[in-house]
């Protein structure tokens, strides 16, 4: 960096020397013209007295002997004095003997001259005779004050030029002296310190500028030195303390961002205060959104606005000093949170509130997981009961299939009581049906996956559906372009659908639309706000949308629930939504329902916008990588075979009467059976009485043993004898039939289907 001539230091300190110098310089020479001035007149008295004594005693002897030339010669050597203009020599009557004069000298500077040395112009000098004493006459000088004064200030002048070209040479000597040994080594010392690195301070560099003199610049090099080692340590100091105020800043917004909680401070007196980063995000608001207590109180749901300030104020006034309560947030678009609020008042020493500071704890999601959470529950728990049901139901149903099937085997075609028998018999396969869809909604009854193209079914469901919708309602198919395969069972999606399409048009009885959209869909994280059972991922989804008057929220609570059913009396069972629900649940997908009523209860004093009307029920199936495969159909009725056989059977039930009937079955086709109603003798029965071809064994049992312990003991211990299970209901069924050679008869069975497998097996 290079200063201009004029900002150098040497520069100012020279001009200041100088001033001070012409400052002092013109006092002294003031001084010294005073001095002048009194020398000059003084000078000019002695020497107008030296020129009367040097032509006193002449003119005295001119005058006494009227020497008229002798006069004139003194008139003319007095006239050798410049500043004398007019010189006389009178005798003592009066008489002029000689006189001479010259002019004045023009002068501008005779007021002047005439006020520094008028009174000095004239000088008369009375001549006496040497011996008598008398008065001889007279010698009159007049002195030209101008001259005088001319010469004061020539001289004068004189000595104030030699004093300015004294300053002059002075500051020039200043100059130089003060550039070299003060303002060079600051430059130098300036240029270092200007270059030093910001980043890397290095007190050492300044080394090279350090004077070795200990004087004023060593001093302030030592001093910059020791400067910059304390600034390099409050860096150090300065910068770990911004980290740990940086980590634990971000430590809290971390906390708060876990903990779904934002904080905010208001000043009693003003309102005004502060939102943490979380806050605006609970708020909805942008992060510079001004913070007021007035403001916050408007975001607070109107219904909750005057409790909330009523505590809000009775904190203030009472001598508590905390507060903890639940209100709900009612934000723009419509969006309302459930907080539970901290609060706290900050007193000063006259117990006054000066601050309230409070933490808002985002409870929605909670809330939302918590009755997702609650109805999931209450379904599996109704689906276990469920299923409990419909093992003593298909209990019972077997007993009356299979003496409904024996006595068709008893009964000659021809015999007109058949026709009752044939009744009874719809009547126990409708119970049966039933009872399937109980398991269905349980997740218990077994279901073959395969890779399905869901697009087909919903044709297939277009074609079955055409001529049974209502006039009056249009349904409108929308499929989705590329769908992804889902690994379902076929028959269900179609009765899911079927199910869906007649609860739709139901909802409609003066007519509408209903929507069948299929798509490919991807979940992601956020989604689980609403479906925590939900596993992100790519789904098919089916969606049946109608037009209607939409559910209540005890309705939407309760839709899947087996047997209840908003139609009137005879119009439901009340089992097809849990067969929806049941056959979503085996699929490892979801279902999503929204409402129009729904909506509308959460936002009870919005205003707004209109919404669809009707119901709008989704189905996210999971995607399947692999390909549809083409499958023979297989012929529902295939051709009657005669079932007679040999061999010995076990059948061990708990059902007496199941016992009795088939029994009978299998005995009217030549097997030897014996029956056994407590599962702890059966090791004693196969002892005793074995060995036996098959063993038929029901799986839940009274007492310890159940049939699966059963199983495992005839496989180990009389590996010639086959083993089948049978049950009405059983969580594990399943999976332990999917193992080898392991045969399952669900019950209720029908003859037909119970004598094919024995002779299966036993074959």
């Amino acid at each position: 960096m290079k200063l201009p001539i004029r900002n150098r230091l040497s520069i100012h300190q020279a001009v200041a020397a100088v001033l001070v110098a012409v400052v002092l310089g013109a006092a002294f020479s003031f001084i010294q013209m005073g001095i002048d001035y009194v020398a000059e007149r003084r000078s000019v008295k002695e020497e107008m007295t030296q020129i009367t004594r040097a032509f006193y005693q002449s003119s005295t002897h001119a005058s006494f002997n009227y020497g008229y030339d002798l006069a004139g010669q003194v008139v003319e050597g007095v006239f050798e004095f410049l500043p004398v203009y007019s010189a006389r020599i009178i005798d003592e009557n009066g008489y002029l003997l000689a006189g001479k004069e010259r002019p004045l000298v023009k002068s501008r500077m005779r007021w002047l001259a005439e006020f520094m040395f008028g009174d000095l112009c004239e000088y008369n000098a009375v001549l006496y005779h040497p011996s008598r004493k008398n008065t001889v006459g007279s010698l009159e000088l007049k002195v030209d004050s101008v001259v005088i004064t001319q010469h004061f200030l020539f001289r004068s002048t004189v000595t104030l030029l030699s004093g300015f070209l004294r300053n002059l040479l002075l500051a020039s000597v200043l100059s130089v002296v003060f550039f070299y040994m003060l303002s060079r080594p600051l430059n130098n010392i300036i240029k270092k310190v200007a270059g030093l690195d910001t980043e890397m301070l290095d007190p050492d560099s300044l080394n090279d500028v350090l004077p070795k003199k200990n004087d004023e610049l060593h001093f302030l090099v030592t001093h910059i030195q020791n400067f910059l080692l304390r600034l390099i340590e409050y860096r150090k100091n300065s910068t770990a303390l911004t980290e740990k105020i940086q980590s634990q800043a971000d430590l809290l917004s971390m906390t708060e961002e876990l903990t779904h909680t934002g904080s905010w401070w208001f000043d009693c007196e003003n309102g005004g205060g502060a939102f943490s980063t979380y806050e605006t995000q609970v708020l909805g608001v942008p992060i510079d959104q001004d913070a007021s207590l007035s403001f916050y109180l408007s975001c607070v749901h109107v219904d909750d606005q005057s409790k909330v300030k009523q505590r809000f104020e009775y904190l203030i006034q009472s001598e508590d000093t905390y507060l903890k309560h639940e209100y709900r947030l009612q934000l723009e678009g419509g969006i309302v949170k459930d907080i539970i609020a901290t609060v706290q008042v900050v007193r000063d020493i006259d117990r006054r509130a000066i601050r309230l500071v409070g933490a808002d704890r985002d409870v929605t999601e909670t809330k939302q997981i918590e009755m997702a959470l609650n109805q999931t529950q209450r379904l599996n728990a109704i689906g276990k009961m469920a299923g409990g049901l419909a093992h003593d139901f298909n209990n019972l149903l077997g007993i009356i299939i299979g003496n409904l099937d024996f006595l068709k085997t008893q009964i000659d075609a021809e015999d007109k009581r058949l026709k009752h028998v044939d009744a009874s018999f719809r009547a126990a396969k409708r119970g049966e049906d039933l009872v399937n869809k109980l398991l269905a909604f349980s997740r218990n009854e077994n279901h073959a996956k395969t890779v399905v193209d869901v697009n087909g079914v919903v044709g297939e469901l277009e074609q079955l559906l055409g001529r049974s919708i209502p006039k009056n309602i249009q349904v409108h198919y929308v499929l989705g372009l590329d769908l992804w395969f889902s690994e379902i069972d076929g028959g269900d999606l179609s009765d899911a659908l079927y199910n869906l399409m007649s609860n739709a048009c139901d909802a409609m009885p003066e007519g509408g639309d209903v929507f069948v959209v299929t798509t490919n869909i991807v979940l992601g994280e956020h989604f689980r706000l609403e479906h925590p059972e939900v596993v992100p991922g790519e789904y098919v989804q089916i969606k049946v949308k109608d037009c209607g008057e939409g559910m209540s929220l005890l309705a939407k609570e309760r839709m899947f629930e087996p047997f209840y059913s908003t139609k009137a009396a005879g119009k439901g069972t009340g089992l097809g939504l849990s067969m929806v629900y049941g056959f979503v649940q085996r699929s490892n997908g979801f279902v999503d329902v929204k409402s129009i009523d729904t909506v509308a209860m959460e936002q009870p004093n919005k205003g707004a916008k209109a919404l669809e009307t009707g119901t709008s029920i989704s189905l996210y199936l999971p995607r399947s990588k692999g390909a549809p495969l083409l499958q023979q159909r297989l012929s529902k009725n295939p051709s009657r075979e005669s079932y007679e056989g040999e061999g010995r059977i076990l059948l061990i039930d708990d059902e007496e009467e199941l016992l009795f009937s088939t029994k009978a079955i299998l005995e009217g086709v030549g097997y030897e059976v014996m029956t056994l109603a407590e599962a702890g003798r059966a090791e004693m029965m196969l002892q005793a009485a074995g060995p036996f071809d098959l063993v038929i064994c029901d799986v839940v049992m009274p007492g310890d043993v159940n049939g699966y312990e059963i199983g495992e003991m005839v496989k180990h211990q009389y590996p010639e004898t086959k083993f089948m299970l049978t049950s009405g209901y059983d969580e594990d069924i399943k999976t332990w039939a999917e193992g080898d050679g392991r045969e399952f008869l669900p019950k209720p069975y029908q003859r037909d289907v119970l004598l094919g497998k024995v002779k299966a097996l036993i074959s």
